[in-house]
């Protein structure tokens, strides 16, 4: 399962809010975002805001089903992505305990159904069946022409966090879609050497969504505060699958009230 994780950037403020908080049409641009995001291919989506403006994200994203965390950053620049993490390693903990009670629940109306006493399977191995049978009922949808409905087949394939930035209003459902397959499939093919990170790239330029591994999300997690992520990345590029993507969204940020006059045509166009 990949968890999403959203994350609203304070560190570029635009009359003193974060570009997150802009409107385009009436919607501010996590609301843009995190409509796409949790059409993904994702087992859950948490946003991380800044805790001065976690009220604000709360009532843009009233009715949204996210989680959301705050995510300060007195220690650094790379600290709400750490507490972000945190939040999405605890979010899989919980799930994995949830589903792994309901497959044995399952298993044991199925075992009473067949009046054949069994014993009640561990709990680790109801997870890994419930996982495998998931993988097995999408297998189909591998080769999909529609790359959502791949997207969401390979989504079993492995497990990891995808990090998107509320700035980025133009990711769309088949970028991520695109992202997610060739995370799994990289995975599938190499094994134990699949590389930990996937990281869009646009006519040469890194965006996002940048994707990580259960083991690279830890890893991340890890680092000092003080940390500049997107520096850190490139520091790693043997480790980082490129993505060659063919929409500017990966890369189109907001960083100023220029910037989204800018993208307002993409924007509406997207809408409508």
């Amino acid at each position: 399962m990949i968890v999403a994780l959203i994350l609203v950037d304070s560190g570029t403020l635009i009359d003193a809010r974060p570009a997150a908080l802009l409107e385009s049409d009436g919607r501010t641009l996590i609301e843009i975002v995190t409509a796409t995001v949790l059409r993904g291919p994702f087992g859950g989506t948490i946003v991380a805001s800044p805790p001065a403006f976690s009220a604000d994200v709360h009532t843009a994203l009233h009715g949204f089903a996210v989680q959301h965390v705050d995510a300060p950053n007195k220690g650094g620049t790379h600290e709400p992505i750490i507490h972000a993490l945190k939040a999405a390693a605890n979010f899989r903990q919980r799930w994995e305990k949830i589903r792994a009670a309901a497959a044995t629940r399952f298993q044991d109306a199925d075992d009473e159904d067949e009046e054949k006493p069994k014993p009640a399977p561990h709990k680790s191995g109801a997870a890994a069946k419930a996982k495998a049978d998931a993988k097995a009922q999408w297998g189909k949808h591998k080769q999909n022409p529609d790359v959502k409905v791949r997207g969401l087949a390979r989504s079993f394939d492995r497990d990891g966090v995808a990090l998107f930035r509320a700035e980025h209003p133009l990711v769309s459902l088949e970028l991520q879609a695109q992202m997610v397959e060739a995370f799994a499939r990289e995975a599938a093919t190499k094994d134990d050497e699949a590389r930990p990170f996937a990281q869009a790239l646009y006519e040469g330029r890194r965006g996002y969504p940048i994707l990580m591994s259960t083991d690279g999300a830890r890893e991340v997690e890890g680092l000092a505060a003080a940390t500049n992520f997107d520096d850190w990345l490139l520091e790693n590029l043997r480790r980082v699958q490129d993505v060659a993507v063919q929409e500017a969204g990966a890369v189109e940020a907001v960083r100023s009230r220029a910037d989204l006059d800018a993208l307002r045509p993409k924007l509406l166009k997207r809408r409508a």
